[in-house]
């Protein structure tokens, strides 16, 4: 993975390469507040893949095995982070890699995260809590839901792979 410099008026550089296991990275996030970040990389036979903390000098704290495969989600709030892919939203410990929660489903294809609520919102409709997992709510679902967003003051925006667009309040 190469780490690069990007200011306003400079041209851009590599600050830093940096291996990390896995054949490729699937997603990458950063906290809502704060240095560091964290990515998701995918197996050479993609049957699971590695989840690698960053520390704000961009040198990898540690890696952890995951069964995660095709990461199509990923939240970081430096004691979790939590995993969608396209049979479960895991939420690992950052710390030991351990599994805090787990929630199996099919048919997502993405989520939102709002760190002020400490909930996600899947492409599904389900409305998750970051806290333990819990099934905060369900909204209506929209057929095909390919993305979906939380509003600033409150609601949730979706679109469909058709291009409908529904607001839930």
């Amino acid at each position: 993975m190469e780490i690069w410099q990007v200011r306003k008026g400079e041209p851009a550089w590599c600050e830093q390469t940096v291996l990390v296991p896995g054949i490729c990275v699937d997603l990458i996030t950063w906290p809502s507040a704060g240095p560091g970040f964290i990515c998701v990389t995918g197996l050479r036979n993609q049957s699971g893949g590695f989840l690698i903390p960053f520390d704000s000098t961009y040198i990898a704290q540690r890696y952890y095995e995951t069964p995660t495969h095709f990461a199509q989600g990923l939240v970081y709030d430096y004691s979790q982070a939590i995993v969608l892919d396209s049979e479960a939203l895991v939420a690992y410990s950052v710390r030991t890699g351990e599994v805090k929660w787990s929630m199996q489903l099919s048919n997502a294809l993405g989520m939102a995260h709002d760190s002020a609520r400490k909930e996600v919102v899947l492409t599904t409709g389900a409305v998750v809590s970051t806290t333990d997992g819990s099934t905060v709510r369900n909204l209506d679902p929209l057929e095909d839901c390919s993305s979906v967003a939380f509003l600033p003051g409150g609601g949730v925006i979706g679109i469909s792979r058709s291009g409908v667009i529904r607001l839930w309040e």
